[in-house]
């Protein structure tokens, strides 16, 4: 069973491309997710976080604006520098490409 559908995390990229500034590097970690060369223990700790971050339940709900989405950032950049040794530049590539696409709304 896949842990995060890729109808959710796109639906919740798309709800989220104008009002997270952070968007990118979720986008990023979901392209490391599926990289072949990404170790199972950074593979598990991606998908805690992305599933916190698709997640209606937070600690503080997405929907309060101006601070909804901080506590989401906090685990999205504790994991990226704990990890960032596995993010690499292709990961980032592959979603500037993703969102891209999505604006233009070819995806």
């Amino acid at each position: 069973m896949q842990a995060i559908k890729d109808k959710d995390f796109k639906t919740k990229i798309i709800e989220t491309l104008e009002k997270v500034p952070f968007v990118e590097d979720v986008v990023a970690l979901y392209f490391c997710l599926k990289d072949p060369e990404t170790p199972l223990w950074i593979k598990a700790q991606i998908i805690g976080t992305i599933v916190y971050f698709i997640s209606p339940l937070d600690t503080i709900p997405d929907t309060i604006f101006g601070v909804g989405y901080t506590d989401d950032a906090a685990v999205v950049f504790a994991l990226i520098k704990s990890i960032e040794y596995y993010l690499d530049e292709r990961h980032y590539e592959q979603a500037k490409n993703f969102i891209n696409e999505l604006k233009g709304g070819t995806v």
